[in-house]
């Protein structure tokens, strides 16, 4: 179903295009940093920051759906002509299959050689790993330009997106984020959008710092 549009006085709404990929590749390299120097995917995989914002724009070429890194997912925020936030949105677990293994499926088709490489890693970093609640609409990579900070664009571009997903998919019912706990001025901002803490996990293990910006993750929740 397409999702329609949304325009105010001072921004629109959009979903992405192709031309949207390299905006769209540094917004996801930035969010998985979560404000911090420390991007997992280069940790494991042994890749540099660049090259990791390579490989997302190549797996978003691929349109894979179901997961975050999919341009039909994303929605985003204009201000005038210019890209100022961005999130993906889809439903967990719509044709059958959980974001985490199409995810990782598509980790092991890309770095085949690295995967198999990194799995002590990748176990390490999964003791943060939270189930998503299937059926429920999911919000992820949440980004605003750092010029355009400030604004509230992330709020705004939440309900927006809330609206028109709600408008294409009337039984939809709950809306989720998961992100870093040590992120608190993201939780602050997502808690005024309505959002509650559902979950969270913790890790002691201080190595675990070596490949993640942090040693909590939490999951939030709000009825749509």
């Amino acid at each position: 179903m397409q999702i329609p549009e949304k325009t105010s006085q001072n921004f629109t709404v959009r979903t992405a295009s192709e031309k949207d990929i390299p905006f769209l590749a540094k917004a996801i390299t930035e969010s998985e940093k979560s404000g911090t120097e420390t991007l997992f995917y280069s940790a494991v995989f042994g890749l540099s920051t660049t090259e990791t914002e390579q490989l997302f724009g190549k797996i978003l070429e691929e349109e894979i759906e179901g997961m975050e890194w999919c341009i039909s997912h994303f929605r985003i925020l204009e201000c005038g002509e210019e890209p100022a936030a961005c999130l993906s949105a889809w439903i967990e677990g719509i044709d059958g299959m959980s974001s985490s293994i199409i995810r990782a499926q598509t980790l092991q088709y890309f770095l085949p050689l690295q995967w198999q490489n990194s799995i002590e890693k990748l176990q390490q970093a999964s003791a943060l790993q939270i189930p998503r609640t299937k059926g429920a609409l999911q919000l992820e990579c949440i980004y605003t330009e750092p010029a355009h900070r400030g604004n509230g664009y992330a709020g705004r571009l939440i309900e927006a997106v809330i609206e028109m997903e709600k408008t294409a998919h009337p039984a939809l019912s709950r809306a989720e984020i998961q992100l870093m706990g040590e992120n608190k001025a993201a939780i602050s901002s997502y808690t005024k959008c309505g959002f509650l803490l559902l979950t969270e996990k913790s890790s002691e293990n201080d190595s675990i710092l070596t490949l993640l910006p942090g040693k909590s993750r939490v999951s939030l929740g709000r009825q749509i």
